[in-house]
C-alpha cells in the first residue's frame, strides 16, 4: 500500500539570531530533515491538519552552529509542533 502523499508548504520561516548569509543552507537542511522525519515516521491518516500559522517555538542551537545543525534542530521543532 502506498502511503498518503504529504505536502508541507512553508511560505515564510522566521528565524532570529542567525547569520543572514546562512538562510538558504538552513532552509535546505530543514527541508531535508523534515523529509527524513516524515518518511521514517509518517503520520496517521487525518493526524495532520491544514494551518495558516504554526509556531514551532524555540529550539536549542549552540553559538556558531553550522547551518545543517540549525536546520536539523528547527526541523525537529517543526515536526514536533505539527504532529502533536
Amino acid at each position: 500500500m502506498t502511503p498518503p502523499r504529504l505536502e508541507i508548504v512553508i511560505d515564510e520561516l522566521i528565524l532570529t539570531g542567525f547569520p543572514r548569509a546562512d538562510r538558504y543552507r538552513i532552509a535546505e537542511a530543514i527541508q531535508a530533515r523534515l523529509t527524513e522525519h516524515f518518511t521514517a515516521n509518517p503520520p496517521a491518516a487525518g493526524a495532520l491538519q491544514s494551518a495558516d500559522h504554526v509556531d514551532a517555538g524555540a529550539f536549542p542551537a549552540r553559538p556558531g552552529a553550522k547551518p545543517a545543525a540549525i536546520g536539523a534542530a528547527a526541523a525537529q521543532a517543526i515536526h514536533r509542533s505539527v504532529t502533536r
